[in-house]
């Protein structure tokens, strides 16, 4: 009896050995899990920092030959062109017209430029036209609330417009927003802070609009007809018509609108201002990186070029 009774009580503390031994290998090997899985996602994040480093290098690096191409190349109204990057890393298409328009040099690689005498500048272009660039399907109420509330982040009072941005105004809309109230702005960016912009899609704005050193409307690269209709003084059905003769007959445009009583040489051009919106986007695996500037080439202090806003995502 006793002999069965210390048997059993072996059997019990070698049951309990072995429960503690199985319970101490389960919590390794769920440590070990653990351990695993946080290796994992460290070597994710670390392969993904890699990645978005190397996409923003690449950027840079990319930016740094566009400067090579724009300087060494040659330009006509709408374009430039340059052979000596065609088979260098990157690929530079022999001619890139800048009007914007995207250059896909890889699957990994874009870029565009547009020279800002194609744009409309944010702060001398009439309020009433910036509000049909950007509203011309959504009627007028869109439209007048655009154009008070530029009307109200250009001046430099507080008397509020029925739509405007002033202080109070955002007050009565319960908006945080406070109004610059100086035309010191910094960014095309600021007008996402306004009354109205915000139901408008930004790349809408950053295509047609800058904000940066003025430069003359180059006529053969503004696309906006109510706009040169305004400034020209005829008819918006005229410019349409002058559109389609600038693409068939480029020097009968010319001379077309060279003819018109409001043509200003100090206001139009027919060539490239030099200072140019670049987007540049990389990809590599899931990161990807954009770079935005805003870089003049005209030749200011002896510096072959001046960059006037820089943004890399």
């Amino acid at each position: 009896m006793g002999y069965c009774m210390m048997n059993k009580t072996i059997l019990h503390k070698k049951a309990f050995a072995f429960s503690i031994t199985m319970w101490i290998i389960a919590s390794l090997l769920f440590a070990t899990v653990v351990i695993l899985r946080f290796a994992k996602d460290e070597v994710k994040l670390s392969s993904g920092l890699n990645d978005k480093l190397t996409t923003q290098l690449m950027a840079e690096s990319l930016l740094e030959s566009l400067k090579f191409y724009v300087v060494t190349g040659d330009y006509t109204s709408t374009s430039l062109k340059n052979n000596l990057l065609s088979k260098s890393i990157y690929s530079l298409p022999s001619e890139i017209i800048v009007d914007g328009r995207e250059y896909n040099l890889s699957q990994q690689m874009s870029i565009s430029l547009q020279d800002t005498s194609g744009m409309l500048h944010v702060m001398h272009t009439p309020s009433s036209i910036v509000a049909q660039v950007l509203s011309p399907e959504e009627g007028y109420d869109l439209q007048g609330i655009l154009k008070d509330s530029l009307d109200d982040w250009r001046d430099e009072d507080n008397v509020a417009r029925v739509n405007g941005a002033e202080q109070n105004a955002y007050q009565a809309l319960d908006k945080k927003n406070k109004v610059r109230n100086t035309k010191a702005i910094q960014d095309i960016h600021e007008l996402k802070l306004i009354h109205g912009f915000d139901q408008v899609d930004f790349k809408h704005i950053e295509s047609n609009f800058y904000y940066g050193r003025g430069t003359s409307a180059n006529l053969m690269l503004v696309k906006n007809a109510d706009y040169l209709a305004f400034i020209l003084g005829v008819d918006k059905n005229f410019i349409e018509k002058m559109f389609e003769l600038r693409e068939s007959e480029p020097m009968k445009f010319r001379k077309n609108i060279g003819a018109l009583p409001n043509y200003n040489d100090d206001y139009f051009s027919f060539g490239l201002s030099k200072q140019f919106k670049v987007k540049i986007k990389v990809q590599e695996g899931n990161s990807q990186s954009i770079l935005k500037v805003m870089i003049s080439f005209k030749k200011l202090n002896s510096r072959p070029y001046m960059t006037l806003s820089y943004t890399l995502q």
